[in-house]
């Protein structure tokens, strides 16, 4: 049986469903996200979307899905534009959207104006006001595939977040992986007016760049007495992974145990850049964080992405771990993290699964000290 709902931060209606896996039965929550990439109907939409399925379609017909496009270096910038891809950053037609790939891509500054499509000028690493956007790189923010999955998972996390914060007193929040924390943010700005709820967040970041454009957010957020925001610059190889105590590792030993126990812990934009073995260990020294009750949510992108030649070789974004939901299953299970308390969130994007985990087992003094993760693993991560 659907149960039919509508409202909230997400502006969404939703229904329930079960996935099952190993013999549990899952709840799955799909939301209908009202994102104007999917929902306009004019030439100009039309035409976008149909053009990046032709180049999609393009590279599929030609390129072995899963491969490493050749002309992008270990940093992620592109050496040389592939001939599809020259068509994609025509100086032309879409100057802004070639000064994005070379100056900003893969940096989680990127994602700033597939977040806000309508800006008139691309973001720099400093917070000021780069290059016009032209009118063909608008609509290439607006209406391809990735930058709506980028904006209705923020809508998706921030949703799930207003069923728990109402009233709570103090809520300790850590972003992991950060980035430029533009969902984290965006929560927030919507969060502070619906409860009495003081927020005290730790986002964490290897990229000062990114950071540094955080912290430019959060002042022109101008959040109320009731947000505390706090940055630092760290991987989560040394911070997490290798860390016998993540929390005293991020909060410093002079923290009370109960300082150290989150009510909230996101990693929104990183388990696809996470070889599996990584990515169990993020889930395990996580969910060891949480309070009993706290809340632990993640995504990922799925592997029936449908334009997903285009995002590798056209946009030719750094090689990403898709994922099936059996797949994200099976890495929580490996986290020693109960089935039962885990709730898969998905959009009317078909682009990312958007996992929702509540602790209800009780802490102990060992949880998230054991590693069972080799030094190759980490290795790969801080690079």
């Amino acid at each position: 049986m659907s149960i039919e709902t509508s409202g909230g931060a997400a502006d969404r209606s939703e229904y329930s469903d079960i996935h099952e896996y190993d013999d549990t039965e899952i709840s799955v929550l799909r939301h209908k996200i009202h994102d104007i990439g999917l929902e306009d109907d004019t030439p100009e939409a039309k035409r976008t979307r149909e053009q990046i399925e032709k180049w999609d379609k393009a590279y599929r017909n030609n390129i072995p899905d899963g491969t490493v496009n050749p002309n992008i270096d270990k940093h992620g910038k592109l050496t040389r534009y592939n001939p599809i891809a020259k068509k994609i950053f025509s100086k032309k037609k879409r100057p802004a959207l070639r000064k994005w790939r070379e100056d900003l891509v893969p940096t989680a500054i990127a994602l700033y104006p597939l977040q806000y499509p309508r800006l008139d000028r691309l973001p720099t690493p400093e917070g000021g006001k780069g290059m016009e956007v032209d009118a063909g790189t608008k609509e290439m923010f607006l209406y391809s595939l990735d930058a709506i999955g980028i904006r209705v998972r923020a809508k998706i996390m921030q949703d799930r977040l207003e069923q728990d914060v109402y009233d709570q007193g103090d809520v300790r929040w850590l972003s992991i992986a950060c980035g430029a924390g533009v969902p984290v943010i965006e929560a927030l700005s919507n969060l502070q007016y619906q409860s009495t709820t003081r927020f005290h967040v730790t986002m964490i970041d290897m990229d000062p760049n990114a950071l540094h454009f955080a912290e430019h957010l959060v002042r022109e957020a101008e959040f109320g007495e009731n947000v505390s925001v706090n940055f630092k610059e760290s991987n989560i190889y040394r911070s997490i992974i290798r860390a016998d105590d993540p929390a005293s590792e991020i909060f410093g030993d002079q923290c009370t145990e109960q300082e150290k126990q989150m009510d909230m812990i996101d990693a929104l934009g990183i388990f696809e850049y996470l070889d599996d073995e990584v990515a169990v260990e993020i889930l395990r020294k996580s969910h060891a964080m949480l309070r009993t009750g706290g809340k632990l949510i993640f995504a990922n992108m799925l592997d029936t992405h449908p334009q997903r030649w285009f995002n590798q070789h056209g946009i030719g974004w750094p090689k990403i771990h898709l994922r099936s939901l059996n797949d994200l299953l099976s890495l929580v299970g490996q986290a020693g993290i109960p089935l039962e308390e885990v709730k898969i969130n998905l959009g009317n994007d078909d682009i990312y699964a958007v996992f929702e985990i509540i602790r209800s087992t009780e802490r102990s003094a060992t949880d998230g000290q054991k590693s069972g993760i080799g030094a190759a693993a980490c290795h790969e991560v801080a690079a």
